[in-house]
Order: C-alpha cells, then structure tokens, then sequence
C-alpha cells in the first residue's frame, strides 16, 4: 500500500473496548458485534462468523478428544470477560438445538490476544469466531474442537465516520 501512497500513513490501534470512532478521530473502524443506531456514521457489513471450540493441538493431545457437550466438563474453559464486566457465556449448538453454557472457568481474560495466546499454550479450550482462529489453525497453533457445536457468530463492519460529514459538507456546496 504505501508503494501505491507513499505520503499515507497507517496508524492501526486494537481493543476490546468500545470506542466512539468520530470523538476518537478515527477514519475507519472495524467492530465485531451488533452496532447502534448512528445517523453520523456510514456503515459497511464485511462479513458474517461462527463461534466454534478452539484449544491447541498439545492440549487436546494431553486432555483428550471432545466428542460432545458432555465431555466439556471435564476440560479447562477460557472464559472472557467482557466491557459489562459479565463472564460471556458460550452459545453450542446441541442437536439443532442452541445451548447457552457458562463452564466452570480455570482461566478468565478480558482481552482477545490474551484468549489466543492462553489456548495457544495449552491452557484450556475456549469458544472463538472463526475468522480469528483461523489463521492460528492454519499455522498449527489451535485447532477446531467439536465443530458440530458451531452457531452463528457476530457481524463484522466497517464504520465510516467521515463518509457522512464529508458528503453532508460537499452536498451543500
């Protein structure tokens, strides 16, 4: 990219808080999750995930395979924390049949890198969106447990702060 413009300048931030993207300045803000309403933001969905289990491969080589919802009991939980504060229960699908579980927790952790690197050392099994374990799947870091539990995840968007001002300033031109 910056072959193509040279005089761009790339800041990226990341964070599992929520953040206003037009107080903060940002021009573009990618948010996985449910958006609220904003009449001073343009919005661009980019794609759909799942929730699936994710442990590392050593883990489930030490811990043995799961098979079922059952079996879970029997495994270390990652849990994450959210911004309310609220441990975030796993949603499963059971049978066709969507299951809210909140395991006992042996690890809890309020920031994503933190959830990957804690199953990435062997620390436990955990439910993340699949465009975040894939490319620690493919780099043999995790690996999918119980896909048959998998549900729909949470929307991934674009915001666009400034498309909206930049249009209303040029539209009154």
């Amino acid at each position: 990219m910056r072959r193509c413009y040279p005089k761009l300048t790339l800041e990226l931030a990341f964070s599992d808080k929520m953040s206003d993207p037009v107080a903060d300045g940002w021009d573009i803000v990618v948010r996985i999750g449910e958006l609220p309403v904003d009449s001073d933001i343009t919005v661009r969905k980019l794609c759909e995930t799942r929730f699936g289990l994710y442990a590392s491969p050593d883990y489930v080589a030490e811990r043995g395979v799961i098979h079922s919802m059952g079996d879970l009991s029997a495994h270390d939980a990652v849990i994450f924390r959210g911004t309310s504060g609220r441990l975030r229960p796993w949603a499963l699908n059971d049978n066709g049949h969507i299951r809210r579980v909140a395991p006992e927790p042996a690890i809890v952790v309020e920031n994503g890198q933190a959830l990957i690197e804690a199953l990435s050392n062997g620390l436990g099994v955990s439910q993340l969106l699949d465009r975040i374990a894939q490319p620690h799947v493919e780099a043999g870091r995790l690996q999918h447990v119980l896909p048959s539990g998998d549900v729909d995840g949470l929307p991934v968007h674009a915001i666009i702060p400034w498309v909206k001002k930049w249009q209303q300033r040029h539209v009154r031109s």
